[in-house]
This record gives structure tokens, C-alpha cells and sequence, in this order.
């Protein structure tokens, strides 16, 4: 047991220090994102989230995959590859996994949701219900 838990804890290290080498994408202030909504070149928002999380209330007009399946969905997520994808989770660390992922993928216009789903609520800003996932 003592084996597998070193393990975890050298993988994780080694996760955490791909990630730290990583670029940070470009951030983009909730407030900033909520005039942009509805807009004519509204970016694609990405929300990393579980299903539950997502279905609990989400930025409106986010499309939810999980971090977990977002291999199986790179190429459906933009036509081109080249509208901006605005990216969050609860508190950071899946929305910058996907950043990075996206990053690596190719995807090049790619911004962090400052603060992600929680700083979007303590805001008051509108929350959906429904749920909507990439199929």
C-alpha cells in the first residue's frame, strides 16, 4: 500500500510540475465575459465541470464536457480551431488542465474565466439550469 501511495504522489508531482511549465492563458474578468454574451463573436465557453456541477447552474450558453472526456471532443469543440474558448471549473485547476490540453491540441485563442463558477456566483451574475453537453 505504501508502494502505490509513493506513486500516486510521484505521478502527481510529475502532473503538477508539467502544468507549472505550462503558459497560463490569457484571463478574462466575469464581467468582462457577461457583455460579451449574446454577442455576435461570443466565444465558445467551456465548462470543465462534472455533469451534476454543470446541471447545479452554469454561465449561460456554456457547453459542458469534463476535463476527464475532453480527448473525445477536441475537434468537435470549434470549426476552425480559431474562436476563442473562454474555459473554467469551480476554482481553477480542471479548467487549467483543459486550457492546457487545448494548448497542446493546437487551440490558440484560449482564456481562463477569472475566479471560474465560484467569483461567476459570489457576482450575482445569471446562472442557467438546464443542462447542455456536447453530444
Amino acid at each position: 500500500m505504501k508502494t502505490l501511495y509513493r506513486w500516486l504522489m510521484l505521478l502527481g508531482a510529475i502532473a503538477l510540475i508539467s502544468c507549472a511549465h505550462a503558459p497560463l492563458p490569457t484571463a478574462i474578468a466575469p464581467q468582462q465575459l457577461v457583455e460579451q454574451l449574446g454577442q455576435p463573436h461570443t466565444p465558445l465557453i467551456l465548462d470543465v465541470r462534472t455533469p451534476a456541477e454543470y446541471a447545479g447552474g452554469h454561465v449561460p450558453g456554456a457547453v459542458n464536457v469534463p476535463v476527464q472526456e475532453l480527448t473525445e471532443h477536441l475537434e468537435r469543440l470549434t470549426a476552425d480551431g480559431q474562436q476563442p474558448i473562454v474555459v473554467y471549473c469551480e476554482g481553477g485547476p480542471r479548467a487549467r488542465r483543459a486550457a492546457a490540453l487545448l494548448d497542446q491540441s493546437g487551440y490558440d485563442h484560449l482564456r481562463l474565466l477569472t475566479g471560474h463558477m465560484a467569483a461567476w456566483r459570489a457576482a450575482g451574475l445569471p446562472v442557467e439550469q438546464a443542462p447542455q453537453r456536447v453530444r
